[in-house]
């Protein structure tokens, strides 16, 4: 609903998995940018209009694929009205942290995702 209402330009998903939630945020905005953060490069689903950080930056024909690299280890300057962009957080880290980095940098929407296991 959220990513459907706010039609962001750019959307920044950290942690993707399977890709099931790339596909989810391409129907949800057709038109967005989309870049993939996951040091892993297991996903089932692939998406053509993605720019992939993952794993060792393997290419697959026909994507843009490119070594991982941590939302923090990436120029973001190229989104000049960061209030057009949004983050999707799925990645296991402290999400008062990521919360810091990214205002910091000037984005102001952010979703969480997080599945810890109950051990955790």
């Amino acid at each position: 609903f959220i990513t459907k209402t706010l039609q962001p330009k750019y959307i920044l998903e950290s942690g993707v998995h399977r890709g099931q939630s790339t596909w989810l945020l391409r129907q949800a905005a057709p038109n967005a940018k989309i870049i993939s953060m996951d040091p892993r490069m297991d996903m089932s689903h692939w998406d053509k209009g993605t720019t992939y950080y993952t794993g060792s930056g393997t290419p697959k024909p026909g994507y843009d694929v490119n070594p991982f690299k941590d939302f923090t280890q990436l120029d973001w300057s190229f989104i000049t009205n960061k209030s057009e962009a949004l983050i999707l957080w799925d990645d296991h880290q402290s999400e008062f942290k990521r919360i810091m980095q990214a205002h910091k940098l000037g984005f102001r929407h952010m979703l969480f995702d997080e599945n810890w296991s109950p051990l955790q």
